[in-house]
C-alpha cells in the first residue's frame, strides 16, 4: 500500500515523515553539516536524513510527471565526482526542472521549514523537481529531497550548488529555539507552481 496522497486537480502530493534532527547535524563527525532533508526508510541516506519517509523516489517522480510538471534531469553524476574538481564546471550545474513548493504539516498546521532548518546565509529555499531518475537507478542513495542540486536527488534546493556545499559556503543546521521533538510525525506537502 502506498503511502503517497496525490491530488491531481491541485497538483499536490504528500506524505508522511519522521523527524530526525540528531542524526543530521554533522553525521558524519567531519565539521560538514547535511543536506539531505527527505531520505526513503532503509536507503543509504536515511541514517543522515533530517526526515526519513516510507514512500518511493518512483511514485513521487511519477505523481510530479503525472501533473504536467517537467523534471530537470540536468544534473549529472559528474557533478559529484569532480565535487573537488576545480577545473570542472559540473559541480557547478543548477537544475532547471519545474517549481515547486514545499510545505510541512504536524497535527493539521502548517510548520514553516525555518523551523526544522535554518541556513548561515538565509537564503528562501528555491526546490525544483530535479527527477534524476536514471541517476537515482544507478546510485541507489535514496534522497528524496536535497538540500542542494544532488544528481541523486528527485527533488532540489536550486539556491545552492555541489560546489558551495565542498566549500562550505552554507552550512544548514536546527535552528534555535526549535523544541520539536526526534521521532515526531510530520507530512510534507509538495505544490507544483
Amino acid at each position: 500500500m502506498s503511502h503517497l496522497k496525490v491530488d491531481t486537480e491541485k497538483k499536490i502530493i504528500q506524505f508522511p515523515v519522521v523527524y530526525h534532527p540528531d542524526q543530521f547535524n554533522d553525521p558524519m563527525g567531519k565539521g560538514l553539516w547535511n543536506h539531505h532533508l527527505v531520505s526513503i526508510e532503509g536507503s543509504r541516506s536515511a541514517k543522515s536524513a533530517l526526515f526519513v519517509t516510507p514512500v518511493e523516489f518512483k511514485e513521487v517522480c511519477e505523481a510530479l510527471a503525472g501533473f504536467g510538471l517537467k523534471p530537470g534531469d540536468d544534473i549529472p553524476l559528474t557533478a559529484w565526482d569532480n565535487r573537488k574538481n576545480l577545473e570542472s564546471r559540473y559541480p557547478d550545474s543548477v537544475t532547471q526542472g519545474a517549481e515547486l513548493e514545499l510545505s510541512i504539516l504536524g497535527k493539521e498546521t502548517p510548520i514553516a521549514i525555518e523551523k526544522f532548518v535554518v541556513d548561515k546565509n538565509n537564503f528562501k529555499h528555491n526546490f525544483r523537481f530535479a527527477g534524476n531518475m536514471r541517476n537515482y537507478e544507478h546510485w541507489q542513495l535514496g534522497c528524496l529531497i536535497c538540500l542542494q542540486n544532488c544528481p541523486g536527488g528527485a527533488i532540489v534546493d536550486s539556491n545552492y550548488t555541489i560546489r558551495q556545499f565542498f566549500n562550505q559556503n552554507f552550512n544548514f543546521k536546527k535552528p534555535k529555539g526549535n523544541d520539536l521533538k526526534g521521532g515526531e510525525e510530520f507530512v510534507i506537502t509538495i505544490k507544483g507552481t
